[in-house]
């Protein structure tokens, strides 16, 4: 791509069409073509990246492709209007065009940094199971607490995650992963001693817990900063092609 990038350029350089370079040129022409296709390529790879078996393409190399054309259209573009922008349509088409391809280098940026940080693709468990071991371990916490004295719920209501803290938060800091254990011995200090062995039953439980909060907490946190770039690059790419298509169709109209 770089390579072809390059002629391109050297082509543009070594060309002196009558009456300058600009869009009309035969090089200027060819240029356009080149972007408009690369264009509906890019457009494309959303159909290929939902097809989930190809023979002939892989997904990874699909992707490399896809973010390597958009560079290169950043450069090709200008060539293809001979560094001639104004305040226009055709402008705004390329200035939507940049940030759509901008947005999609941060969306592969997150994707290569992020992705590995879900613990699902460690084998950790997905989010569904994380939930459902999560309530699994609320079950385990109830039947234990129940019936036991007043300090134990009193000791339940301090520690445990369900009273401290929102179950999911994409922003802000991180939840605690263990039981703080200076908090710890200060509820136990106030536990009778028919009952502590319960209340340790109960922190371990509890610690648990929140260990798993954070695990899920973390997977939500790192999904919704995987997704949350799409609700830019899409509608940018689709404005983008849209007046891509009101571009040519006017130069051709007014021609």
């Amino acid at each position: 791509m770089l390579i072809l990038l390059a002629l391109a350029i050297t082509l543009y350089v070594i060309d002196h069409p009558i009456g300058g370079r600009n869009g009309g040129t035969v090089l200027g022409y060819s240029y356009g073509i080149l972007a408009a296709l690369g264009m509906a390529i890019l457009m494309w790879y959303g159909i290929r990246k939902r097809a989930y078996y190809s023979a002939k393409t892989t997904l990874q190399g699909c992707l490399s492709f896809h973010v390597w054309l958009g560079v290169s259209l950043i450069v090709l573009v200008p060539l293809h209007a001979g560094l001639n922008f104004g305040w226009n349509l055709h402008t705004v088409a390329y200035v939507l065009m940049v940030l759509c391809i901008i947005s999609g280098i941060w969306g592969a940026v997150q994707f290569s940094t992020l992705a590995t940080e879900i613990g699902g693709h460690r084998g950790q468990g997905t989010t569904k199971q994380l939930l459902e071991q999560l309530e699994l371990l609320a079950i385990d916490l109830a039947r234990v607490s129940q019936g036991k004295s007043e300090q134990i719920q009193r000791l339940i209501k301090k520690l445990d995650i369900a009273h401290s803290q929102s179950l999911l938060q994409v922003f802000g800091e991180p939840p605690a992963r263990t039981v703080d254990p200076n908090r710890a011995a200060a509820c136990m200090t106030g536990v009778n001693t028919t009952d502590r062995e319960t209340a340790l039953k109960v922190i371990d439980l509890i610690d648990r817990r929140m260990d798993l909060h954070f695990k899920l907490n973390r997977e939500v946190r790192t999904a919704f900063w995987l997704r949350v770039w799409l609700y830019f690059h899409l509608p940018l790419a689709c404005g983008a092609m849209a007046l891509l298509i009101v571009h040519v169709f006017s130069v051709f109209y007014f021609l």
